[in-house]
């Protein structure tokens, strides 16, 4: 076991006393600055996972209402197919509705 340590201490021995602290110094920071390396470029996936989360909840929040008129839109156009001509403006402001809803979605994506 001392062999194992024979080169450290002749290396050791024929420095100066900064020298050898400079020494150790950099051996017990080159592993600090590799996992502080590794940690930050965890913690900035996680951010940008967050922050893509977050823009498709926005997504979400916006396509909820132009899903919901569509299906309103396909019920009130069954019944009127189905002989309930009541409908027939009703589904027309539904569809303006939706149009206005597509024009925003379009904004959003484009930004």
């Amino acid at each position: 076991m001392k062999a194992l340590f024979v080169p450290a201490r002749i290396f050791m021995g024929n420095m100066r006393f900064t020298a050898k602290f400079m020494t150790i110094f950099v051996i017990i920071m080159i592993p600090l600055i590799i996992l502080s390396y590794n940690m930050i470029s965890v913690l900035n996936d996680d951010i940008s996972f967050l922050e893509n989360e977050k823009r498709g909840l926005l997504y979400l929040k916006t396509v909820r209402l132009p899903m919901q008129y569509i299906q309103q839109h396909r019920g009130m156009t069954a019944a009127y197919t189905n002989g309930a001509s009541q409908f027939k403006s009703r589904i027309m402001d539904k569809r303006l509705q939706v149009d206005k809803f597509f024009v925003q979605l379009q904004k959003m994506e484009g930004n």
